[in-house]
């Protein structure tokens, strides 16, 4: 079963599908709405669909992990002790808020 919905619904879902596909019709700004896209999902491939003359190409797209798992691996090593902190190599007076 297909649905449709826009770039800007699937923002404001709380569970936003795994995957996606973008169909870029001819004669449309498709830009926008595939740019909006990519900041949650990328490409993982494009197929173009042809007839009479006119090609549509078909996005497919699946979502990117959220912020905090992308970081996770980051935040392990620094808990850890492996990776030093970047700000204890600072010089320099600490700055204090006014």
């Amino acid at each position: 079963r297909v649905h449709y919905a826009d770039a800007g619904s699937l923002e404001q879902r709380r569970a936003p599908p795994a995957t996606v596909y973008f169909v870029a019709f001819p004669n449309f700004d498709n830009g926008k709405d595939l740019q909006r896209l990519r900041r949650n999902y990328f490409v993982v491939s494009v197929k173009s669909y042809e007839r009479s003359g006119y090609s549509i190409p078909v996005y497919t797209m699946r979502r990117k992990p959220p912020r905090a798992a992308a970081i996770a691996p980051y935040l392990q090593r620094m808990a850890s002790g492996t990776m030093q902190n970047p700000a204890s190599g600072l010089r320099g007076r600490p700055r204090t808020a006014p």
